[in-house]
């Protein structure tokens, strides 16, 4: 079983001879060296051959399926202009022409025969009245008498006057008064903070809810102080309790006029924002 076999035929010492000299030559590797050549030649031809098949497939299949049948070619006709025919007439519908407005001529007025005297022949001279002041009053002057309306633009029931509408201009709004958060002039409490203090502590009643759960804190409160010293527009901004607050806002109300803020030489209205303290003191 290992006794070294010796290859059939050997014409001439190669490379694999020399490598596999003294050894078992049944083995695989040597087998696959001797057959080296050959297999890479057929793989060669194998590739060539798939390569071939590859370009040449479509070509045998279309040859197979045999050739299409071709679409005849259409064939186009070039008119000249002269062949085309006339266009049909256009049918024009006849647009009946606006009414006419009527135009409502107005009476004319009286007028009697006026020329200006001249200086004539006593033989040129035509016996004609002329007529007197009064009697153009109503009338207009022309070179002959003519009989016509006297009451033109007199008589408000005449039904040829024209009245002309009334133009009715509509007022316009009056102007939204600014409320400003900082001027020049910020608005004072008479007699300044101090007075101002010395009122809220004489005129704030401590609620009596209030102080019987102990609250006690700040409620900021806002209002404006308008141009002549009015206090309006009072309201919470944070709140501390129902009665704190409403006992705040009955306070602020119930303050004097303050000295309006002024924005130059102007006073204007100023939005306030002012704390009240609420705090129990111990007795």
């Amino acid at each position: 079983m290992n006794a070294e076999a010796t290859p059939k035929s050997r014409s001439s010492n190669d490379l694999a001879d020399i490598l596999f000299q003294d050894k078992n030559l049944s083995y695989g590797a040597y087998v696959l060296r001797r057959a080296y050549a050959s297999d890479l030649g057929m793989s060669f031809l194998i590739s060539v051959f798939v390569l071939v098949m590859v370009f040449v497939s479509p070509l045998i299949i279309d040859w197979l399926k045999g050739e299409e049948e071709e679409e005849p070619i259409k064939t186009v006709r070039v008119l000249s202009y002269s062949e085309l025919s006339a266009p049909p007439p256009i049918e024009r519908k006849k647009v009946p022409p606006p009414p006419k407005p009527e135009i409502k001529i107005p009476p004319k007025k009286s007028q009697l025969k006026f020329i200006p005297p001249k200086v004539k022949p006593d033989e040129e001279v035509k016996d004609e009245e002329v007529p007197t002041q009064d009697d153009l009053l109503n009338k207009l002057a022309g070179t002959e008498t003519v009989v016509g309306n006297d009451s033109i633009g007199l008589d408000e029931g005449d039904p040829d006057a024209v009245e002309m509408p009334e133009e009715v201009i509509a007022a316009p709004p009056p102007p939204k008064e600014e409320v400003f958060d900082f001027v020049a002039y910020m608005p004072e409490f008479p007699g300044g903070s101090t007075e101002l203090l010395k009122f809220l502590t004489r005129e704030i009643v401590y609620p009596s809810r209030a102080k019987e759960f102990g609250v006690q804190g700040v409620v900021v409160i806002k209002f404006v102080v308008q141009a002549d010293g009015e206090i309006t527009k009072v309201g919470i901004i944070q709140g501390l309790h129902p009665d704190c607050d409403n006992e705040a806002i009955r306070a602020i109300r119930r303050m004097p006029k303050w000295i309006p803020g002024r924005n130059g030489e102007f006073p204007v209205p100023v939005r306030v924002v002012m704390p009240v303290h609420f705090k129990l003191v111990d007795r």
